[in-house]
């Protein structure tokens, strides 16, 4: 009986989140600089213009939000609703590793082509840079992600180019 409520609460909760996708699909509008026209050289807008009425009732609803997910979650893992989901979904220490070794190793790998080909980055694509050895470091950094023993190397590489977009 209660694997059937969480089976049914755990597909009605999906199909709800997948149809309130589907219909507030609309354009998306940020003040993020990656989403919208953004000039660095004019200054931040005065905070009497940020707080307006829109800002304070979407932060005041997210808190809402927030306070009811939290208590929904306490109350579906004490009465453990989900639970034989989150064992179906629950994957062992080393697999996750192993998850995380493989997004490292496409993402540095993509980065370092990217470099080489087009264009070279430090960190995030708006850190241009002329410097040769960034994009073979990423490469390298890929290849560091194909062994455990390797990937703290990954740590030190991502470290040192922050020190050099620092610079």
């Amino acid at each position: 009986m209660l694997k059937k409520r969480g089976a049914r609460l755990s597909h009605w909760l999906g199909g709800s989140m997948l149809l309130a996708a589907l219909m507030h699909s609309a354009d998306a509008h940020a003040h993020v600089k990656w989403f919208a026209e953004y000039d660095v050289k004019k200054p931040p807008l005065p905070i009497g213009e940020v707080l307006r009425g829109e800002f304070v009732y979407f932060f005041l609803a997210s808190v809402l939000l927030v306070y009811a997910f939290f208590w929904v979650d306490r109350y579906v893992l004490r009465n453990r609703i989900l639970e034989d989901v989150l064992h179906r979904f629950t994957v062992t220490e080393p697999h996750a590793f192993g998850i995380m070794r493989g997004a490292a190793f496409v993402f540095f790998a993509a980065v370092g082509a990217y470099g080489i080909i087009v264009q070279a980055f430090l960190l995030t694509p708006e850190l241009k840079t002329d410097y040769h050895w960034v994009p073979w470091l990423q490469i390298g950094m890929a290849l560091c992600a194909l062994h455990r023993r390797t990937v703290p190397l990954i740590g030190l590489g991502i470290a040192g180019l922050f020190v050099a977009a620092t610079n």
